[in-house]
């Protein structure tokens, strides 16, 4: 019986098991135009949040997209440091997926779990 325990425990860590995408906080709010600058350069700045924020600092990226038009959009993206690269980057991934499924339309959005978090706004909010 211990034996057994024993090697699904190192089974699970030596595969890295799965990653948490159970998200427990989402918030969108605001409406615009779904043909409007803002939504190019807010989709524009999630795509290129995905591969930027892993070489971030401590895992930690803020963007700006679209300065200087008529639809700025400010990101900050953040993972746990307790996860690998990799598994950022999948996080983040599932993320804006979501966000661009269910807050498409929407001027600011939040998305968090316990292993990241992304959100967007047309204001500066950090």
């Amino acid at each position: 019986m211990v034996f057994s325990l024993t090697v699904v425990l190192i089974v699970s860590l030596v595969s890295g098991g799965q990653q948490d995408y159970s998200w427990t906080n989402k918030e969108c709010h605001g409406q615009h135009d779904s043909r409007d600058a803002y939504q190019e350069n807010r989709v524009m700045g999630l795509r290129q949040s995905i591969g930027e924020i892993p070489d971030a600092i401590g895992y930690n990226y803020y963007h700006e997209e679209g300065l200087g038009s008529k639809g700025p959009c400010y990101i900050h993206a953040t993972c746990s440091r307790d996860i690998q690269r990799e598994d950022c980057s999948s996080c983040l991934e599932n993320a804006v997926d979501k966000l661009n499924c269910e807050c498409q339309q929407n001027i600011g959005a939040c998305l968090e779990n316990v292993n990241c978090r992304i959100r967007f706004e047309n204001f500066k909010f950090y």
